[in-house]
C-alpha cells in the first residue's frame, strides 16, 4: 500500500522535494518488482521478448534502408564511369571539371590542367611529359604507376599520397594548397538523403496510425498485432526486387505504414495486461 507522509508547512522546500523524490523512487521500484512477481513474471518475460524482437527488426531495417539507398547510388555512379585506354593527348588545355573517369596507359604531352576540379579520377600506367598543373582541386583522385617528366604543379592539392608507385623526373611542386582540403559535399548529400528517407518513412506512419486507431476495437489487439506483423514480413520479401532508389523508398514507406499497427497494438496490450496501479 502507498504510504502517506505528513509534510508540515514549516518543512523547508528542499526537504519537501527530497521527500517527494524518495516517495516516487520507492513507488517506481515497487512497481518494477511487482512486474516480476510470480503473478506477472510470465507476462513480463513474454512482453520483453516481443518488444525486443520487434525493436530489433524494425529499427534494424529503418537504419538499413538509407545505407542500401546509398549503396544503390554508388553502384549507379560507378556504372557511369568512362574508361579511356591508350589515348594520346598533345597540346591540349583542360579547364573544365574532370569527373568519374579512368585513364589507362595514356600519354599526355605538353598539356595544361588549369583551374579545374578532379573528382573520382584514376590515371594508371600513364605518362605525363612537360605538363602543367595549376590551381587543381581533387577528390577521390589517384595516379597509379604513372611517370611525370619535366612537369610542374602549382597551387594544387595533389599531395604525395595521391601518387602511388609513380616516378617523378625533373618535376616540381610549388605553393601547394594549404589548410583543410576535405570536401564535405558528398557527406552533405548523403546526410540529406538519410534525413529525407527517414522523413518519408515517418510520414508514411501517419495513415497507419489513423487506420489502426479506427480498427483497434473492431479487429482486436492480438489480431492486429499478429496480422500487421505477418504483412510486414511479407513486405520484406519484396526487398530482393528493390534495385532502384525509388523502389527502396516505396518499400520503406510500405513497411513503416504497415508495421506501425503492430506497435500501436503492442502498446495497448502491454498496458492492459497489468492492473491500473502497476501501469
Amino acid at each position: 500500500m502507498d504510504e502517506l507522509t505528513d509534510i508540515g508547512t514549516d518543512t523547508p522546500v528542499w526537504q519537501r522535494y527530497r521527500m517527494k523524490m524518495i516517495s516516487i523512487s520507492q513507488q517506481i521500484r515497487n512497481n518494477i518488482l511487482a512486474c516480476f512477481s510470480p503473478e506477472y513474471k510470465r507476462t513480463t518475460f513474454m512482453l520483453m521478448a516481443v518488444w525486443f524482437t520487434m525493436s530489433f527488426s524494425y529499427y534494424g531495417l529503418t537504419v538499413w534502408f538509407p545505407d542500401m539507398i546509398k549503396y544503390i547510388q554508388k553502384q549507379e555512379y560507378e556504372s557511369r564511369t568512362k574508361t579511356f585506354t591508350k589515348e594520346r593527348v598533345e597540346h591540349v588545355t583542360f579547364n573544365f571539371t574532370l569527373e568519374n573517369q579512368v585513364h589507362l596507359q595514356g600519354h599526355y604531352f605538353n598539356d595544361k590542367f588549369l583551374n579545374l576540379k578532379m573528382k573520382s579520377m584514376v590515371f594508371e600506367d600513364s605518362v605525363f611529359e612537360e605538363c602543367y598543373f595549376e590551381d587543381i582541386t581533387s577528390i577521390h583522385t589517384i595516379f597509379r604507376n604513372c611517370t611525370f617528366v619535366a612537369s610542374l604543379f602549382y597551387n594544387t592539392d595533389l599531395f604525395k599520397y595521391r601518387f602511388v608507385d609513380c616516378k617523378l623526373l625533373n618535376s616540381t611542386f610549388l605553393h601547394n594548397k594549404e589548410g583543410c582540403m576535405l570536401d564535405f559535399s558528398d557527406d552533405f548529400n548523403n546526410a540529406y538523403m538519410i534525413y529525407f528517407v527517414n522523413f518519408l518513412g515517418t510520414l508514411a506512419v501517419l495513415p497507419g496510425n489513423i487506420v489502426s486507431a479506427l480498427l483497434m476495437d473492431k479487429i482486436g489487439r492480438l489480431r492486429m498485432l499478429a496480422g500487421s506483423s505477418v504483412i510486414s514480413c511479407v513486405s520484406c520479401f519484396f526487398l530482393m526486387f528493390g534495385n532502384s532508389e525509388s523502389g527502396m523508398i516505396a518499400l520503406l514507406c510500405l513497411f513503416g505504414g504497415i508495421s506501425i499497427a503492430s506497435w500501436n497494438a503492442l502498446d495497448v496490450i502491454t498496458v492492459e495486461l497489468y492492473p491500473s496501479d502497476k501501469r
